[in-house]
């Protein structure tokens, strides 16, 4: 009987297309040879990607934190110093203390302060500071510098606070990007150098009040206890956000006005009268011009109507027209106490003032 022969003794299949050959030892290092050169090609210019999107994210997360001041100002009325910068912008953009005070790379961010900085009802007061009733009688640069360097730690001498000198603060306020501080003794590169500049200045509002008549005007500031207005005019510089009230003699509000840009109102006859328009044409004008009037007369045209009224803005500057044409003819005979002149102009007034009365009626 013949048997198929055993698996032991058949012959080995020829090699064909139906069967597999694996790499060899020799081919598996020819392959890792190159992946390691090419991977030593890509890691150089990974690292630089990964690099420039750190310093792109640093930049970011400086802006942030300048919003985050800027908000914490308008929106309390405090000015910080270095050592209650980090809470403030903190609560502000809703992040902790520590990622305001150091950046991705662990190294410690500074606040520089501009040591001219000068607010408050002498002008001179330095952060901190807390808005009051009394506002700033002038503002001085209000800068603040953000330091953070994404190679060497900066400078251990470089401390947050005030600058050494106006000219040190100067020197960060103007460097340009790539560049290290003359005055510093660093061994690290401008290119690393992320400078974050702050100034409060648009956060400040001139506000002037009138007080025309013998009676005591009062206001108040985020509803503080009205008043007396010290003096007449009062100037005084306010952050925005800040709500300015205008009372009668017996304290009552007439009025408030939200600070957002820079006013004024009189207060007359034991009213507050509506916003007057000095400077807005001139920056730091302390008299009316002709544009002035012009720009008040254009926006007063344009302000919606009041639908309680019957008094339209063209009737209240045709009485204005009228009665300014009144008052330069009584001028110019040299303001009689009677007479024509002073019957007109006296006519004129007494029509203005009954539109006026009824416009805001």
């Amino acid at each position: 009987m013949n048997l198929p022969p055993s698996a032991s003794t058949r012959p080995a299949a020829p090699l064909g297309a139906g069967t597999q050959r694996g790499f060899s030892m020799v081919e598996m290092l020819g392959v890792m040879a190159i992946l390691s050169l090419i991977a030593l090609a890509l890691v150089p210019l990974l690292l630089t990607e990964l690099d420039r999107v750190a310093q792109q994210q640093e930049v970011t997360g400086l802006r942030r934190l300048a919003e985050g001041l800027e908000k914490h100002v308008a929106r309390h009325h405090v000015v910080p110093d270095q050592t209650t910068w980090a809470a403030a912008v903190s609560a502000a953009i809703g992040d902790s203390t520590e990622r305001v005070l150091t950046n991705s790379r662990g190294q410690a961010r500074r606040l520089i302060i501009d040591p001219t900085f000068g607010v408050g009802t002498n002008g001179t007061t330095r952060p901190p500071f807390t808005q009051s009733v009394l506002g700033s009688t002038a503002v001085t640069n209000p800068r603040y510098v953000i330091l953070s360097s994404m190679g060497r730690p900066l400078p251990a001498t470089l401390t947050s606070g005030f600058a050494t000198t106006a000219n040190a603060f100067e020197e960060l306020w103007n460097l340009a990007d790539g560049a290290t501080p003359a005055t510093w003794a660093w061994g690290g590169n401008g290119g690393d150098l992320r400078i974050q500049r702050v100034n409060l200045t648009p956060l400040f509002h001139q506000v002037t009040l009138n007080n025309s008549s013998a009676l005591p005007a009062l206001y108040s500031v985020n509803n503080s206890t009205p008043t007396t207005l010290p003096a007449s005019p009062y100037t005084r510089y306010f952050l925005a956000g800040t709500v300015l009230g205008l009372h009668g003699v017996d304290a009552t509000v007439q009025a408030k006005e939200v600070v957002t840009r820079s006013f004024s109102f009189a207060f007359e006859d034991g009213l507050w009268r509506g916003r007057l328009f000095a400077g807005l044409t001139t920056p730091g004008a302390t008299t009316l011009t002709g544009a002035d009037l012009e720009a008040a007369a254009s926006s007063f045209l344009t302000a919606p109507k009041n639908p309680a009224s019957a008094v339209t803005t063209d009737q209240v500057l045709a009485a204005m027209e009228l009665y300014l044409v009144a008052y330069n003819s009584w001028a110019a005979a040299g303001f009689p106490v009677s007479g024509s002149t002073k019957t007109t102009v006296d006519t004129a007034q007494a029509s203005l003032d009954v539109l006026v009365a009824g416009i805001v009626n």
